[in-house]
């Protein structure tokens, strides 16, 4: 067992709030991935992992417990003031620790388990020297200040013994830090890049360029700069960068958002260059900047993509190739519904597909299936006459014209469109879509709407619809898994609501005798508590139980 004095070191940071009366606590629990009760004026107000909690309060005096979630023993206790800002860090830093590292916790054992640690076991030679691993009850005293170098946590049970786990401290402050954009954190971390690092995304956060201009380190400058130049349209700022290519491509972003052709010049590289002019070409809407690239395919894409953007056919005749040529005619004729300017396309293939695209989107437009029949094309009339009938049920929310609807892909979309817009009454639309897939899609659109409940996951006659359903509907009512068919469904479904509620006696509903015991042993884990796995009737199973909670 741990003896001594074991505490839950936090940061705590006061802030003064935007509303008068009001502020900010901020509970920083740095050392360890532990979760802790936050009670305030003994009124549990939130929680605390690693790394923070923001709570909003009253100013004045307060009274504040820091708790365990699994005993609710005590960690800390402290009264503060809440006013002004104020910075109360490292609180229980000079706390002797008094350690006992039980059998399990041998070199063997923290290698076996390595993926359980952020840091390899040698570090936890670094910190108490060449005495890091002893027999059952030898001890290691430690007086030390706050180490920055890896954190020690003791898990607080009455039963079991602690084993040491490590947390990076400066990685707290770093994302606080950014997520505040305070510079106070920032200034807490004690790696100089890593500090730097968070005063420049602070920086870019703000646009403040003058913190660019301080930062040391190379990379650090150029990421400030390049970003800062990025996000106001600032090219001068991108002459700042040393790297050759994070300030070219800070140039052909800025390019890019501000329409600055002169820009594109600045790119060494033909194919980046060749793209900027082609991107801001169609951007303005400028023809003559597609001459400036280099590439011929590109620059024939340029043209095209320009005379598309102006909707202008006469330049698709005067620039492009017949395939080009007639790509660009079609998207005009049909982005203006116009089968006149389909006679422009020379190729006959694509001159019926523009006349077809453009009937239907009219027909559609007018919610008038007799117009189809202009199309001579006996397929096409049929599926200009369905995108119709399926747009009218759309509209006037009539999901009977559906079955009006020749197309199976088209009808299943019909169905899916109209019920994923519905209440959980209407799931049993997704049985008439015939695709797989789309019906999958189908019920769980529906499944995830604000409004559905546990009754709708009943109607489901899809056996593995509804497995899914009453998993993640219904989280504490066991009654929905009752409903399933399939017995290992019916247990899994039963063992994830038992887990989630931490309730021992849902799992006495589960069937299969290597379920049950599994949902027990990750209730004991999960409440740091070795009694429940007394639940257990194998002896076997009930000693891993015991070892897994440790």
């Amino acid at each position: 067992m741990v003896i001594g004095v074991v505490s839950a070191i936090f940061v705590v940071v006061l802030l003064s709030g935007c509303v008068e009366d009001k502020s900010e606590i901020i509970f920083d629990n740095a050392l360890n991935n532990e979760t802790y009760n936050i009670y305030i004026d003994g009124e549990k107000k939130g929680t605390v992992n690693y790394c923070s909690e923001t709570i909003e309060i009253n100013k004045g005096k307060h009274k504040i417990e820091i708790k365990a979630s699994g005993s609710g023993n005590v960690f800390e206790s402290l009264d503060v003031d809440v006013s002004e800002r104020t910075y109360v860090y490292n609180i229980g830093n000079k706390h002797k620790y008094k350690i006992i590292i039980q059998n399990y916790a041998t070199e063997e054992y923290l290698k076996k388990h390595s993926d359980d640690f952020n840091y390899e076991p040698y570090i936890l030679k670094e910190i108490i020297g060449n005495k890091h691993f002893f027999s059952y009850d030898a001890e290691v005293k430690l007086d030390m200040e706050f180490p920055y170098e890896a954190m020690i946590f003791f898990k607080d049970t009455k039963t079991l013994t602690g084993i040491m786990r490590f947390r990076e401290y400066n990685t707290c402050f770093y994302n606080k830090g950014i997520e505040l954009s305070d510079k106070n954190l920032c200034e807490r971390i004690n790696d100089k890049y890593y500090k730097e690092s968070c005063l420049v995304e602070i920086g870019i956060k703000e646009n403040d360029s003058g913190i660019c201009e301080k930062a040391k380190y190379e990379d650090n400058k150029d990421i400030c700069f390049a970003s800062i130049g990025e996000q106001t349209n600032n090219a001068s700022l991108c002459e700042k960068v040393i790297d050759n290519y994070t300030r070219e491509y800070c140039f052909e972003i800025v390019a890019w958002n501000s329409g600055n052709a002169a820009l594109c010049e600045k790119l060494t590289d033909n194919y980046t260059a060749d793209y900027c002019f082609r991107y801001v070409a169609e951007f303005k809407k400028d023809i003559g900047l597609c001459g400036k690239i280099i590439d011929e395919e590109y620059r024939y894409s340029c043209y095209k993509d320009v005379a598309i953007a102006r909707g202008d056919i006469s330049l698709c005749k005067e620039l492009l190739k017949e395939e080009s040529m007639d790509y660009c005619a079609e998207i005009i004729a049909t982005a203006k519904n116009d089968t006149t300017l389909c006679n422009e396309v020379i190729n006959e293939e694509n001159k019926k597909r523009c006349i077809v695209v453009c009937v239907t989107n009219i027909a559609i437009q007018n919610g008038n299936f007799f117009l189809c029949d202009n199309l001579t094309d006996t397929d096409s009339k049929t599926n200009c006459r369905d995108f119709v009938i399926k747009n009218l049920a759309e509209e006037k929310e009539d999901y009977s014209l559906c079955n009006n609807i020749s197309s199976d892909g088209i009808r299943d979309d019909c169905y899916y469109k109209y019920a994923s817009v519905k209440d959980e009454d209407d799931i049993n639309l997704c049985e008439n879509i015939k695709d797989f897939g789309t019906k999958h899609e189908c019920f769980y659109s529906i499944i995830y709407g604000e409004n559905f409940s546990m009754n709708s996951c009943k109607n489901i006659s899809d056996k593995d619809i509804k497995y899914w359903c009453c998993e993640n509907v219904e989280k504490d009512d066991i009654s929905c898994c009752g409903e399933l068919t399939d017995e290992e469904q019916k247990d899994l479904c039963i063992q994830r609501i038992a887990i989630a509620k931490n309730d021992t006696s849902v799992c006495e509903n589960i069937i299969n005798n290597d379920e049950h015991k599994w949902c027990v042993k990750e209730i004991a884990y999960t409440l740091e508590d070795t009694t429940i796995c007394d639940k257990i009737s194998d002896a076997k199973f009930r000693k891993e139980c015991v070892l897994y909670v440790i």
